[in-house]
């Protein structure tokens, strides 16, 4: 019942329902919560759906504390490398950057990467997620070349993993073009923001709506 309640939350949330989406999520986190415990996994992943509504609908605070309370019960029952709990850090991570609250998102984004290389090696596309999150604290601080090699890696990765005409390639190469503007370097940036839309209009005609 819980499980249906909360697919059902997800589907308002996505119509823009945003009040009784949080209504479900709400009545789905109490049967969970008395059938099976506070600490239960199915705790934490309607948790975790709850705090993706939040942040879609800009509740950052919110957000926050779901994210905060899914990971502390993933981390409790599946180990601080589990993807579960990986996938509950990449939330928090997110909304904090959303909050622009970057000194609580800095060592946490750190920490991923960490984990992430060691648990399932430096190329894999969740390490790429960590980098830009890195990246974007590091052009916020005034940090260009850490956020150059960032980038560069990031790029490495993805395109190894998902091809080059992929949507995550042309959204890094767009995040990568803005810093080589901060940076003066027009011209390099205008190639890649040029190979940005090259990508997408190649991946949609590959992948037409419909």
């Amino acid at each position: 019942m819980a499980a249906i309640l909360a697919n059902l939350a997800g589907i308002y949330c996505s119509e823009g329902k945003c009040t009784e989406a949080d209504q479900l999520f709400a009545r789905a986190l109490v049967i969970d919560e008395q059938a099976l415990g506070p600490n239960h996994p199915a705790v934490a992943e309607v948790l975790n759906d709850e705090a993706g509504a939040f942040e879609r609908e800009h509740q950052h605070d919110k957000a926050v504390q779901s994210y905060q309370r899914a990971l502390m019960i993933r981390k409790e029952v599946f180990g601080p490398n589990h993807l579960l709990v990986t996938q509950s850090e990449y939330g928090l991570e997110m909304a904090y950057l959303s909050k622009k609250d970057y000194n609580a998102a800095e060592p946490l984004f750190s920490n991923a990467l960490d984990i992430r290389e060691k648990a399932l090696g430096p190329d894999h596309p969740l390490v790429a997620d960590a980098l830009q999150g890195l990246a974007h604290i590091y052009v916020v601080r005034k940090l260009y070349r850490e956020a150059e090699s960032a980038y560069v890696r990031s790029l490495a990765i993805e395109r190894a993993a998902y091809g080059q005409i992929h949507p995550a390639v042309a959204v890094t190469l767009d995040s990568y073009a803005a810093l080589l503007r901060l940076l003066k370097r027009g011209a390099e940036a205008d190639l890649l923001a040029a190979r940005a839309m090259v990508v997408r209009a190649k991946y949609n005609e590959r992948n037409p709506p419909g």
